[in-house]
């Protein structure tokens, strides 16, 4: 990340990496579907007087479609997907469309949704994510199973992005825009 990056973030918890971006980048906007983590991270935002980040209480899908979103006593297990265990409560939301949320351009898109990655980009037009240097994910395969992290790998590589090896982190997974790839800024 660079100064004159814009970094949108899918799943942004209660704020953490946003609030760190915020004081690298150009500006970052998180979009978190659990208004609890949202105030969370609208505090942090106040107390550390962080001015270029912008917290979005919504929920992100490849549709914007609604969703029923589970919400876990851990909250950081909080998802779209339902199989992480005994849910505290379920919350039907609309969510806002990938295609809309990308209109800011960004230049780094940051995604962390518990499993629900493996739909997150299908049928995305390919010129919708052209702003993105690169893709980091945080992939979540004890709750999509492979034949998710394969779709997830092969919708992107479908927009024209390639798995970037020189960047290896376990789950955590980070994608090259093939048509910037000249770019690379390591």
């Amino acid at each position: 990340m660079n100064s004159d990056d814009t970094v949108l973030e899918i799943g942004g918890g209660i704020g953490i990496l946003a609030s760190v971006a915020s004081q690298v980048c150009k500006s970052v906007i998180s979009f978190e579907g659990c208004e609890s983590s949202v105030k969370i991270a609208q505090a942090i935002k106040e107390l550390n007087s962080l001015s270029k980040v912008k917290f979005v209480p919504n929920l992100v899908s490849g549709d914007g479609s609604e969703k029923q979103f589970a919400l876990y006593e851990n909250f950081m297990m909080n998802s779209t997907e339902r199989t992480l265990g005994e849910e505290k409560s379920i919350h039907t939301v609309t969510s806002v469309s990938l295609k809309s949320a990308l209109e800011c351009r960004p230049d780094i898109l940051v995604v962390d949704i518990e499993g629900g990655e493996k739909d997150l980009f299908y049928k995305i037009h390919p010129g919708a994510l052209r702003s993105c240097r690169h893709i980091i994910v945080e992939t979540h395969d004890h709750i999509v199973g492979l034949s998710g992290l394969n779709r997830l790998f092969m919708d992107l590589s479908a927009c024209g992005f390639c798995y970037e090896p020189r960047i290896p982190n376990n789950h955590i997974v980070t994608f090259t825009n093939m048509a910037l790839e000249g770019e690379r800024k390591w």
